[in-house]
């Protein structure tokens, strides 16, 4: 009897320690977006004009971000990520020592994919209210998620496979795991999990690996609050612009 007993214990630690989720890391997909912006005219003196603009070269910046895979179509394959993310966010004009400047920019996207390929993508559509963001990268290639068919409850645990601070390696995607808090008077959704520059457009699964959210925001001083655009608006927004 003693033993008997104690397979049933030893069982009880197995099935305890098992993966409670298999999450589609395959999908993840990290975002490189290159900007480039240059002085195309300016309005003031002849003489601070003629200054700054042989003074003035190109100027290049990078951001990083998350995204994912969510469909294989047209011979492309189709990425998530946040609005912000794939958006220029350098101003088309600025004052400097009095000239008001125009300036143009112009931006290449590059993705990474969960095993370390590099890939072309581009902007395709984007709604800046609830900060999302399709892109399209030729040729078909990682994991496409599923999206759940409902929204997550009060409560329920989530994860998220995303590269806050750019950390991320091919084959490594950091996990991290919360609570699905409800939402906000925006519509917003409310995540307790940690987030960070670079995790915005991450995406956000509940426990049987389905997509609920992408990531867009995180509160500057509590550690573990991660904000995600509302479940219905990610879902009117695929199947607005996807088949």
């Amino acid at each position: 009897m003693p033993l008997v007993v104690a397979a049933i214990v030893l069982l009880l630690l197995q099935l305890r320690s098992s993966p409670a989720v298999n999450l589609p890391k395959e999908s993840f997909v990290m975002v490189h977006i290159n900007t480039f912006s240059k002085i195309t005219g300016c309005e003031g003196t002849k003489e601070k004009c003629e200054k700054i603009l042989s003074d003035e070269k190109e100027v290049r910046g990078l951001r990083k971000g998350s995204g994912l895979v969510i469909r294989h179509q047209d011979g492309k394959s189709w990425i998530l990520t946040a609005a912000h993310v794939c958006q220029s966010q350098n101003p088309e004009s600025l004052v400097l020592n009095d000239a008001k400047l125009k300036m143009t920019t112009r931006l290449e996207i590059k993705v990474i994919d969960f095993f370390g390929n590099l890939h072309k993508a581009t902007t395709v559509h984007f709604d800046e209210l609830n900060d999302i963001c399709l892109m399209s990268s030729p040729g078909k290639w990682g994991k496409v998620v599923r999206v759940s068919s409902h929204k997550p409850v009060h409560g329920e645990t989530v994860y998220n496979l995303a590269a806050p601070l750019g950390i991320f390696s091919p084959k490594m995607v950091l996990v991290f795991r919360g609570i699905y808090s409800g939402s906000d008077f925006g519509g917003n959704e409310m995540y307790t999990f940690p987030a960070r520059p670079g995790s915005s457009g991450s995406a956000i699964f509940n426990e049987d690996g389905e997509l609920v959210s992408v990531l867009h925001s995180a509160a500057r001083n509590l550690e573990n609050l991660a904000i995600g655009c509302g479940y219905e608006n990610l879902v009117l927004f695929i199947s607005a612009h996807l088949k």
